[in-house]
């Protein structure tokens, strides 16, 4: 074993000061010792530093990817170059495992994102908020709209819910009918007939209130 291959071993032993961890933080993108590090459960606040302004994207990527890394520094990638807002959007995706939240002033500036994609990336992530969800049912971006509807209808107020019943977007109203259909037959009915050859019909039939 060469000193080189004792490298990925420090950047994930918690043991490791920060003054060593800073030595080992590579120039350019190294998956061995990046992945190591931005998965540490503790990361001292100078080698995040490093790792959020870093030179190379790759590395900053990771940073956003890991879903040990604090929504706190995660989310200060937002304050670096511009391009970065879509790699906090779209964040952590670990199979199975809850991701903490970003802070609610991140998800201000990405909802509010001059790219249409770093807002839809950011409203349709599993892992937004529920507070911050549910205005966005009256948004007028109908893709804001169809998130709130999919995961916050329970929280919804009832006229709220009514209007997405009747939302202009098929799409909107189509899911919104699934959270009724298991008491209401006409909303059940008009899904039956709006699925016809979908694999979501199933689920229709097999809890929507049905008629003879």
């Amino acid at each position: 074993m060469t000193a080189r291959d004792a490298v990925p071993g420090l950047a994930a032993n918690p043991s490791a000061p920060a003054d060593v961890l800073l030595r080992i933080v590579p120039s350019e993108h190294d998956w061995d010792i990046v992945t190591r590090l931005v998965w540490r459960r503790s990361l001292p606040a100078e080698v995040g530093e490093a790792l959020v302004t870093h030179a190379d994207r790759r590395v900053r990527s990771a940073l956003a990817e890991s879903w040990h890394a604090d929504p706190e520094l995660r989310a200060r990638l937002l304050d670096g170059r511009d391009s970065d807002a879509i790699l906090v959007a779209c964040g952590p995706l670990p199979y199975r495992a809850t991701v903490a939240p970003l802070p609610d002033w991140a998800y201000e500036r990405l909802l509010n994102h001059e790219r249409p994609m770093v807002r839809h990336e950011t409203v349709m992530s599993a892992h937004v908020p529920i507070h911050v969800l549910v205005p966005l049912a009256t948004h007028e971006d109908p893709v804001f709209r169809l998130a709130a509807c999919r995961r916050v209808w329970s929280e919804l107020p009832d006229d709220v819910r009514a209007a997405l019943l009747d939302d202009p977007n098929h799409g909107i109203r189509q899911v919104a009918a699934t959270h009724v259909m298991h008491e209401d037959a006409d909303r059940t009915t008009w899904l039956v007939e709006t699925l016809t050859d979908h694999w979501q019909l199933g689920d229709v039939l097999e809890t929507g209130l049905l008629t003879r």
